[in-house]
């Protein structure tokens, strides 16, 4: 589903994916064209009101024009009141989720997920992104 065609003029638009309905399992993909330039995989745990990222990445033509902290507000937008959490950062990384925790006083600190998502396996995680990475790109 596109939930965001208007990036400015960087002719870029978001697509948001749930891995399956009863999974709180998401993504949402930066799209420029056919082409895939970011991805933030996400879960949403409702029992724990929590919010777990697992990878936000954007190319590197992309990166300091604040796609990803559009990307991250777009989800919190579609999912408000919760706490959110980051799965280990890289170290170039720390700053940016430092300043996006402190920007929205949501933590986004590195953590461990919540237990009801640790215990969620995927092993067709993988298998589902590369089928519908195709599905959306045509590659």
């Amino acid at each position: 589903m596109v939930i965001d065609d208007d990036l400015g003029s960087a002719g870029l638009r978001l697509v948001h994916f749930g891995y399956s309905p009863d999974s709180g399992s998401q993504q949402l993909l930066l799209l420029d064209g056919s082409y895939k330039v970011g991805w933030l995989n996400y879960d949403i745990c409702a029992a724990c009101r929590r919010g777990h990222v697992w990878k936000l990445t954007i190319d590197d033509e992309h990166q300091h024009q604040g796609v990803g902290s559009h990307m991250l507000d777009v989800v919190r937008q579609r999912t408000p009141g919760l706490r959110w959490t980051t799965s280990g950062q890289r170290k170039e990384a720390v700053e940016f989720w430092a300043k996006v925790g402190a920007r929205t006083g949501l933590g986004y600190q590195a953590e461990k997920p919540c237990p009801c998502l640790q215990n969620e396996t995927r092993p067709w995680r993988r298998r589902f992104e590369a089928w519908r990475h195709r599905q959306v790109t045509g590659r």
